[in-house]
């Protein structure tokens, strides 16, 4: 289907042209500084990145935020720096960290998705994909366990890595289904006739 070929493109796209080879301890950026030393084993991102995460077999847990959210430090302090919630995400998950100001683009991509699929806004933004970067499920600040009625991030890594195990193709649906919502976003045609142009995608990720 025309859909899910066109945003796997603009996902990839975007990722591959706005994501610096740059190692996590030799970034600027004073976000991905403020996380080097979490348990959680945090990967920029780059093809090579990308390779890898594609051959782990895992889904993964992307996080982007930037140094001046209070949440961002809190959910750090709170479940990042939490030794069994990391030995969680480092078992279930391949864990990615972006700081949003550096890669505006796919941050909004994935603002878009989360405002749409649980209608929550702001920063941070904590999102599960497939290795094929489609996302899964997702949501803003969790803190470390159930509160409040509220989701912990032990129960959402728990129960999203369960699936995967065990229902993967729920889930690859599901992501289907995720990207067919930001076709119907952006109003892109889905009529499976019409072939896929190259500088269709060129003008999507401008205009993104």
């Amino acid at each position: 289907m025309i859909r899910v070929s066109f945003w796997k493109k603009v996902f990839v796209s975007i990722a591959m042209g706005v994501l610096a080879l740059v190692p996590l301890d030799a970034s600027e950026s004073l976000f991905i500084k403020m996380h080097i030393e979490d348990p959680v084993q945090w990967h920029p991102w780059s093809s090579e990145v990308h390779d890898e995460f594609r051959s782990s077999g895992k889904p993964g847990l992307i996080v982007i935020s930037h140094e001046l959210n209070e949440l961002s430090a809190a959910m750090a302090k709170e479940s990042f720096r939490n030794e069994e919630i990391a030995e969680q995400i480092n078992e279930n998950f391949f864990p990615i960290l972006i700081d949003k100001n550096e890669h505006l683009q796919l941050a909004e991509l994935f603002a878009i998705y989360v405002w749409n699929a649980k209608q929550v806004g702001g920063w941070p933004l904590t999102v599960f994909v497939t290795p094929e970067l489609k996302p899964i499920d997702g949501g803003g600040y969790y803190p470390p366990t159930d509160s409040w009625g509220s989701q912990g991030l032990s129960s959402v890594v728990s129960s999203v890595g369960e699936q995967w195990e065990d229902n993967r193709e729920v889930l690859l649906i599901k992501a289907d289904e995720s990207l067919e919502e930001l076709e119907s976003y952006y109003g892109v045609e889905s009529d499976p006739s019409i072939s896929f142009e190259p500088g269709l995608l060129d003008l999507a990720v401008e205009n993104l």
